[in-house]
């Protein structure tokens, strides 16, 4: 039973990685490269668009799913445009910002 469970676990570890190409991350700095925390950060791509919050650090990491890679994406950071790129297939590329 316990192999069985172990079994399960392995399988849907496998279809969750499967599920995501990657996405996009990197850092968001003041203008003296100090990480600003709670600083929003917008991915749009194809007809979605992600979210998510600075970290206390100014880090960030948004995963796209699988089915969007190689799409070009828009990344925002407090509303203003930044970059466009494009979504990896595996990994994460990495998008800095400098708030003035």
């Amino acid at each position: 039973m316990k192999k069985i469970q172990l079994l399960v676990v392995a399988i849907l570890c496998m279809c969750t990685a499967q599920l995501f190409a990657g996405g996009i991350s990197g850092y968001v700095t003041d203008s003296k490269n100090q990480g600003k925390s709670k600083v929003r950060v917008t991915v749009k791509y194809g007809d979605q668009t992600n979210y998510t919050y600075t970290r206390s650090n100014g880090s960030y990491v948004i995963e796209i799913p699988a089915t969007y890679a190689g799409v070009k994406a828009r990344v925002y950071v407090s509303g203003t445009y930044v970059t466009r790129c494009t979504i990896p297939k595996e990994g994460y590329n990495t998008v800095n910002a400098k708030l003035k």
